[in-house]
């Protein structure tokens, strides 16, 4: 799995829980478990949900 799918599927994973719609930015990141803290690490690769 590359980098890209890898970090795709934590996002999604993190998403499972959320109320669909999300409206604006500060929603989803409301949505992450840990909001705009929550992790996504792949390899050497680490970001976070606010990080962009």
């Amino acid at each position: 799995m590359s980098v890209k799918e890898d970090i795709h599927s934590q996002i999604l994973g993190g998403l499972a829980n959320a109320i669909f719609p999300i409206k604006t930015p500060e929603e989803l990141l409301a949505a992450f478990p840990a909001g705009a803290d929550t992790k996504c690490k792949s390899g050497d690769c680490e970001v976070t949900a606010g990080q962009y």
